[in-house]
């Protein structure tokens, strides 16, 4: 950086007449200054290293009679300084500190205000950067972040090694290149616009070890492919879940989208992790793997993991993950390593996450629009034969409950409208898309996300202890979709001899989760050109494209014939479906819980020689409810569907409740045998050891009719064999 001397006036030197004429006035005006002069000669002794601007002001006011004033905004991008003085002045300081900044100072009696310095002549805002980062070898090196620091304004070089990068051109900037396996650099701009920067190997990083669930290995002796991320990389990104954070992180791991087709949309961005490709047999999902004990099938671990508490994740790649882990690992091994106490001093932490999101773009699904889907029915139905056989089957028209466009062609085909009114109609269809509807009807506009979480930690040569609990509250886009967490976790590590440790671990995850919204591939099954409701509000008769199994495929009948039957036999319910009523009338609730306490001892008798003896117990609790009210086409198809011409009800009307109960349990023991020698230059490890595992899972569904649920009451004994009764379907 280039410096600026400072400039100094000389005086004028006249005749020894007219010095005595104006020495007593200049020594009058100037009195003042020389001794506010007299003050500015502190001495000041500081031994300060990568603080900020304000830190340094505050240190300079305790050795100093002085007051910094300042503005937040004029300070806020001045980079950390390091500063080193003995008994030197306070100008002195002043001037370095601020010698590669945009800032100077002047003094007012007691006081040291800073300024903006001014610029003598216009510059430009901002200065472009290039350069090309390359590695000892010289080779250029792919993907190294540029970052301008301060902000978090960057850029990464391309498969040549080169970057573009628009710096502020103001005093003190700098860029900072970073690279996993390699040590930070720092540019500072000066008057170069191009710079080449060498990055060295980073030997702590490079000397990372990799741990594989049984043992731990020094990073140049393990022979599998792998990937090792720690706690700093992770706490990287901002995801709420792990899961979410090792996306782009791993190289080789495939999130599998979680899309059966172009027309089939969900809320769910991926379904698995693939990290060695697709299996023929089951799903794709690795082996997880906690704290050396492999997760139950019974759980999704991704839920109950609490992403502060991880200090490593290593995922192994190739078939070594099988020679360790047998079958359960053909798809791969994800090792996670939880945190232990270290604090020497008892240590609180207390972070709070928001993340907000905007709900999904409904016109990005890959249909149609409005106006072009009409052009094409009218192009079937009017200009080829693929509709023909509308005009020609009435049966079809009447007993059917067509698409509003599949429906007016009909009419036409039949002679019912004329081709003008089929025109007009038409193109009145033109202006209506139900992706505007169902938005406004059952999305939010935002997804809302916090995540608190607080820990506390204390570690000692002999004793380790760590606890944390976190909570996540999920405000989701799909209006009546909400979700809660609980995570609390616990770590304690206890040497009573050199000998033994002893190691006890408790996971504890508790959610629950409200399900009555609609996810956006309820679309899937609506037209495109329904309405859902009048202009006043009202509910407005609508028929799904499905059969809907779970119902009955009466539901996809005209709506003037289930009417007509409802008329006709008396039934107790209309039979009208209508997307805007079911939301209204649902109740759907889960409660989860997922418990795994773990044991370990360590017993070290001889040097070199371990025993270790290892148990962890899982046990996942569901309980899953829903709840139909008498308004909800759940009931009120069942029990019209299931009418007898003689007035019975074999399924009484009434809400329906169904509940479904699912417990899971995991054992897991383990006893090793490990023995580590290393005899000059070379090394020895022998090791052996037995694993038993033994997962439960069970569940149990069943369901009430007619049930109230404040008094509690449902009906029994349901008779759904009644024989030579006529059922109103088949009529």
């Amino acid at each position: 950086m280039k410096t600026f001397p400072l400039l100094r006036k000389k005086c004028f030197n006249g005749s020894r007449l007219l010095r005595q004429l104006i020495l007593p006035v200049l020594f009058f005006l100037i009195s003042l200054p020389v001794a506010k002069g007299i003050e500015q000669q502190e001495k000041v002794t500081l031994n300060l290293k990568n603080v900020s601007i304000v830190e340094f002001f505050k240190e300079v006011e305790k050795q100093t009679p002085y007051k910094f004033f300042y503005k937040n905004s004029q300070i806020e991008s001045v980079p950390k300084v390091s500063v080193e003085a003995k008994d030197q002045l306070l100008t002195v300081v002043l001037n370095t500190v601020f010698s590669k900044t945009n800032l100077t100072y002047v003094f007012n009696e007691k006081q040291i205000v800073i300024q903006q310095k001014q610029n003598t002549q216009r510059t430009p805002q901002t200065v472009r950067i290039t350069g090309v980062i390359v590695d000892k070898n010289q080779i250029p090196l792919m993907g190294v972040s540029v970052l301008i620091q301060g902000t978090k304004k960057g850029t990464f070089t391309d498969e040549n090694g080169k970057f573009i990068i628009d710096v502020p051109k103001t005093r003190g900037a700098s860029l900072l290149v970073s690279m996993i396996g390699m040590i930070n650099q720092v540019i500072y701009i000066d008057d170069k616009t191009d710079y080449r920067v060498t990055m060295e190997d980073d030997q702590e990083q490079l000397s990372e070890v990799v741990i594989t669930g049984y043992q731990t290995l020094p990073k140049e002796r393990s022979t599998g492919a792998h990937t090792s991320l720690s706690s700093e990389v992770l706490e990287k990104t901002t995801h709420f879940s792990l899961k979410d954070k090792l996306e782009a992180l791993v190289p080789g791991l495939y999130f599998e989208p979680n899309y059966v087709e172009d027309q089939y949309p969900t809320e769910e961005s991926s379904r698995s992790i693939i990290i060695r490709g697709a299996s023929t047999f089951g799903d794709n999902n690795p082996l997880i793997v906690i704290d050396g004990f492999p997760a139950s099938s019974a759980s999704d671990p991704w839920k109950s993991i609490n992403p502060d508490d991880i200090e490593n994740v290593t995922v192994l790649k190739d078939a070594s993950a099988a020679s360790i882990w047998g079958a359960q690992a053909a798809n791969g091994v994800i090792v996670i390593t939880t945190k232990r106490g270290k604090s020497p001093t008892p240590r609180i932490d207390i972070t709070v996450d928001t993340y907000a999101q905007r709900a999904p773009n409904l016109f990005k699904i890959p249909w149609a629009s409005s106006a072009d889907a009409i052009e094409l029915y009218k192009w079937m139905g009017f200009e080829t034969t693929y509709l023909d056989a509308l005009g020609t089957n009435a049966a079809t028209y009447e007993k059917y409950e067509l698409s509003p466009p599949i429906k007016i062609i009909a009419e036409a085909k039949l002679g019912l409208i004329t081709m003008e009114q089929a025109n007009m109609q038409l193109n009145q269809l033109k202006g209506i898309d139900i992706r505007n509807e169902f938005a406004d009807l059952f999305l939010n506009k935002m997804e809302n996300n916090t995540k608190a979480n607080m820990s506390f930690q204390l570690g000692s040569g002999s004793h380790n202890f760590r606890t944390s609990l976190t909570v996540t509250s999920n405000r989701k886009y799909n209006k009546g979709n909400s979700k809660n967490d609980y995570i609390i976790s616990v770590n304690d590590q206890y040497a009573p001899a050199k000998w033994i440790r002893v190691s006890l671990g408790a996971n504890i995850n508790l959610s629950e989760e409200e399900r009555n919204g609609f996810v956006i591939n309820e679309l899937n099954y609506l037209n495109q050109f329904d309405r859902i409701l009048d202009g006043n509000g009202n509910y407005l008769p609508m028929n799904a494209q499905d059969s809907r199994s779970s119902y009955d495929s009466y539901f996809a009948l005209k709506t003037s014939a289930r009417r007509d039957s409802v008329a006709k036999y008396k039934l107790p319910y209309d039979w009208d479906w209508n997307l805007k009523r079911e939301a209204e009338t649902r109740d759907n609730t889960q409660r989860n819980s997922d418990i795994r306490l773990t044991a370990k001892v360590n017993l070290m008798p001889l040097p070199g020689l371990s025993v270790e003896l290892s148990y962890q117990y899982q046990y996942i609790n569901q309980y899953l409810r829903e709840y139909y009210n008498e308004d909800s086409w759940m009931v009120r198809n069942q029990v019209n569907n299931n009418a007898r011409t003689d007035g019975t009800y074999p399924v009484p009307p009434g809400g329906m409740l169904y509940e479904n109960k699912k417990f899971g349990s995991g054992n897991n023991y383990r006893g090793q045998i490990t023995y580590d020698k290393k005899i000059k230059d070379h090394s020895i490890k022998v090791m052996a050891g037995t694993d038993w595992r033994r997962d439960y899972y069970d569940q149990t569904p069943y369901g009430y009719y007619s049930y109230d649920p404040q008094a509690l009451t449902y009906a029994t004994g349901l008779d759904f064999q009644t024989a030579n009764t006529k059922i109103i379907r088949s009529v």
